[in-house]
């Protein structure tokens, strides 16, 4: 099995699962077994669709199975059983949060033994993580950010900082009056998860995160120019944790409006003395 660590650049993925689907109320073993057929394909996906996704969902089943007996499950209780196989670590997905629509049916098929799931994923391409290093921060209040720690110490330091600090903006201005939408445009295109969403993820607190990566920094062998980076990060970080600390200034009175002048109306002169 040859890994993938990128999704496809056309935004879609698309599976086949050769055997019939199963119910919510199905046995344990039965959903596992079905579970462990959809892990079995996307197994060398070493990333996570972290944005919107759209499902389809295509069941293909003999008519007969499905009108004249009591064997095939309803169309509206094969959902969670897919949906949750395809989240969490060994999943595409974080959290089933991220399904955005989803169209689930069923066609008939001439074969009476051979039952088949086909699903597809939609999504944009540039919406995603690798599994590699990857963790979920903690900023409070239940709120998790999703990131990879496969980057230089210092790189996931300022980023955490960063997010802190827009998420503090954000809440300064839903504080002062604004609308969820406005103080939502401070923040990351990355959305954050609730903390009872990512339960079979890492999550690691903000404050343990930045003292493992200032410990990470420190084990580091000094390299050309790492002192004028260091002071460079550091005025960053001391200015972002200003912003946290501080909170936002307080908002500028907007200006009175001057209606337009009417070009029709008469100018008054003014002579140069």
């Amino acid at each position: 099995m040859i890994p993938m660590f990128e999704p496809p650049p056309f935004g879609e993925i698309q599976l086949a699962i050769l055997a019939p689907p199963v119910s919510q109320q199905a046995r344990r073993t039965e959903k596992d077994k079905f579970a462990n057929l959809i892990r079995s394909q996307i197994g060398q996906c070493q990333f996570l669709l972290a944005g919107d996704v759209a499902v389809d969902i295509e069941w293909l089943v003999h008519e007969q199975r499905r009108y004249e007996s009591d064997e095939a499950p309803d169309v509206d209780n094969i959902l969670k059983p897919l949906l949750d196989t395809l989240c969490g670590p060994e999943g595409l997905m974080i959290d089933d949060c991220q399904v955005q629509a989803v169209a689930c049916r069923w066609i008939d098929s001439a074969s009476r033994e051979e039952e088949c799931i086909q699903i597809r994923l939609r999504f944009e391409p540039d919406e995603w993580l690798s599994k590699r290093a990857f963790c979920l921060v903690h900023l409070g209040k239940g709120l998790c950010f999703p990131l990879n720690r496969n980057a230089q110490p210092g790189a996931v330091l300022l980023l955490v900082d960063q997010i802190e600090a827009m998420l503090t903006t954000r809440n300064k201005l839903i504080e002062r009056g604004k609308d969820y939408y406005t103080a939502k445009g401070v923040m990351s295109v990355q959305r954050l998860f609730h903390r009872s969403r990512v339960g079979r993820f890492t999550v690691i607190e903000l404050d343990s995160l930045r003292a493992e990566l200032n410990q990470e920094m420190t084990a580091q062998p000094a390299c050309p120019g790492a002192d004028d980076l260091d002071r460079a990060m550091l005025d960053l970080r001391t200015r972002l944790a200003s912003i946290i600390s501080q909170g936002l200034p307080e908002l500028a009175t907007e200006r009175p409006h001057r209606p337009a002048p009417d070009p029709e109306s008469p100018r008054e002169e003014t002579s140069a003395q």
